[in-house]
């Protein structure tokens, strides 16, 4: 919020200056900052460690895929849970995702995705195993489900400061 005040000059023209006007002006600023304490760095690296979870499971799932059949490869286990090649490379795209918007400062991102991501693994809970040609199971689900989870508990408490300017020019020239 920028709010900007001029005062005028009543006397008008000066000796040096006749005919010039001159104005005091004050602009103030006041605006939210992340700060940079302690407590937002934990935050931020608990919602990166959590995507990178996903990222893991998602990766360690692509390495043992036997890619002779392309993309439609059998579906291999990782943690107990079915990863086809269509599944892997979701999770690795969305684990990603959460890991770049949980590094940055900014709060909308982090309860952006995560609330994408709860979305997501609330969607694979209710659907259950109904999807057999993408073998996603409940895991799926609930891997979903933390990582959004930690993602909107990171962004959620992130401590924001308010910071404020106020600059003042006097004998601004106004002519």
């Amino acid at each position: 919020m920028t709010t900007v005040r001029n005062d005028q000059n009543v006397g008008g023209a000066t000796a040096d200056r006749p005919g010039a006007h001159y104005a005091d002006s004050t602009v103030e600023e006041r605006y939210t900052a992340p700060t940079a304490g302690p407590l937002n760095a934990v935050l931020r690296t608990a919602g990166v460690v959590a995507g990178g979870v996903a990222v893991i499971f998602a990766a360690v799932a692509l390495i043992r895929i036997d890619w002779n059949a392309g993309i439609s490869s059998p579906a291999v286990d990782v943690g107990g849970m079915p990863f086809t090649p269509v599944v892997a490379l979701v999770t690795l795209v969305l684990g990603v995702i959460a890991m770049a918007g949980s590094a940055g400062p900014g709060r909308a991102e982090k309860l952006g995705l995560g609330a994408v991501l709860v979305c997501v693994g609330v969607a694979i809970l209710v659907a259950g195993n109904s999807r057999a040609d993408l073998d996603l199971a409940t895991g799926h689900g609930w891997l979903a489900l933390v990582v959004g989870v930690v993602v909107v508990a990171s962004g959620a408490l992130l401590r924001d400061q308010w910071k404020s300017r106020r600059s003042v020019r006097n004998g601004e020239n106004r002519a």
